[in-house]
C-alpha cells in the first residue's frame, strides 16, 4: 500500500521520527533495528528491518502491526511454520515498509 503525499520527503522524514520510539522500545526487549530508504523523483521508501528472537517474535510484529495501522505501513513477517520449527532462541526478522508516492497537485 502507497502513501500519496505532494512531498514525499518530508513525509518519509516523519515517518521516520514518528519510528524512533519504537525502534527504541524494540532495542529495549533485544531486537536489532536497520533502517534504510530509498528515494526517487517519483517514490520515497522507508523500511525498517527488525532481527529478534523468535520468542519475542510475536510481540515484535504486534507493535509493528499496530504501528502500521496508524501510519500506512505494510508489515512483511516470516512464515510462522518457520519460526515454530525453528529454535526459540534462533533469529526472525520482520520488515516494516511504508512508500510515499508524490501526489500531483490537482490542476
Amino acid at each position: 500500500m502507497a502513501i500519496c503525499d505532494p512531498d514525499p520527503e518530508a513525509r518519509a522524514k516523519a515517518i521516520r521520527a514518528d519510528l524512533a520510539p519504537i525502534a527504541d522500545k524494540l532495542r529495549q526487549i533485544g531486537a536489532t533495528i536497520a533502517f534504510m530508504e530509498h528515494p526517487d523523483p517519483i517514490t520515497h521508501g522507508v523500511t525498517m528491518s527488525v532481527t529478534t528472537r523468535g520468542r519475542l517474535y510475536d510481540a515484535v510484529t504486534a507493535e509493528l502491526e499496530r504501528f502500521a495501522a496508524r501510519s500506512g505501513g505494510k508489515v512483511y513477517r516470516a512464515d510462522p511454520a518457520d519460526i515454530a520449527a525453528g529454535d526459540p532462541d534462533g533469529e526472525c526478522l520482520a520488515i516494516l515498509s511504508h512508500i510515499v508516492v508524490r501526489r500531483r497537485a490537482a490542476a
